[in-house]
C-alpha cells in the first residue's frame, strides 16, 4: 500500500469508529448510515486525495460536507494544509470541482467553510461537540498528524450555514 493509500485507509476508519460510537443512533442505523452515506464521502475522498500530493498531507485540517439534499454539490470538502487551501465539490453525476486556492478566495466560495477552516486554526476545541450534528446536513472535521493521529467529530454550528454562498 502507498503512504497515501494508508492515509485515506485510516481516515475511513477513523469516521466508521467515530460513527460507530455515535450514542443517538441504534446499531441498524449506524450501518445503514455507513454502508450507504458514508461509502459516498470515501469515493469522494479518493478522487480528492488523488488530487494533492503527498507532502501537503502530512499534516493537514479537513472539513467535509454531506449534503444528499442538494444534487449539485452532494460531498464538498476544505482542505488547509501547510501548502495552502484546497476546495473541492462533487455532484450527484460525479462531476468535480477542485481549486487549490487562498483563504480570501475561500470566503467568496463557502463563508461556512472558511469560517470552520478558520476556526480549527483558532480554537479548534471551540467546533468540537460530543453531540450530532445541528446542521441539516452532515459536517465532520478532521485533525491529521499523521497516520496514527487522526480525529474526527461532529462540529458546533459556529459558523452560519444560512451565509454560505453556494
Amino acid at each position: 500500500m502507498t503512504n497515501k493509500t494508508n492515509l485515506i485507509s485510516s481516515l475511513n476508519n477513523t469516521l466508521k469508529e467515530y460513527i460507530s460510537n455515535e450514542k443517538n443512533y441504534t446499531h441498524e442505523e449506524k450501518e445503514r448510515y455507513i454502508k450507504n452515506e458514508v461509502s459516498l464521502i470515501f469515493d469522494a475522498r479518493k478522487i480528492l486525495f488523488s488530487k494533492i500530493g503527498l507532502k501537503a498531507l502530512d499534516d493537514f485540517n479537513l472539513i467535509e460536507v454531506l449534503n444528499l439534499n442538494r444534487p449539485s454539490q452532494i460531498y464538498t470538502a476544505v482542505i488547509k494544509s501547510r501548502d495552502g487551501y484546497y476546495y473541492f465539490k462533487k455532484n450527484d453525476s460525479d462531476e468535480v470541482e477542485f481549486l487549490s486556492i487562498d483563504l480570501k478566495e475561500l470566503k467568496k466560495i463557502n463563508s461556512m467553510l472558511s469560517c470552520m477552516i478558520e476556526e480549527m486554526d483558532k480554537k479548534s476545541n471551540k467546533l468540537i461537540t460530543e453531540k450530532t450534528s445541528t446542521f441539516d446536513f452532515d459536517v465532520y472535521i478532521t485533525k491529521v498528524i499523521s497516520t496514527k493521529s487522526i480525529d474526527t467529530y461532529f462540529p458546533n454550528n459556529v459558523c452560519d450555514s444560512k451565509s454560505d454562498n453556494n
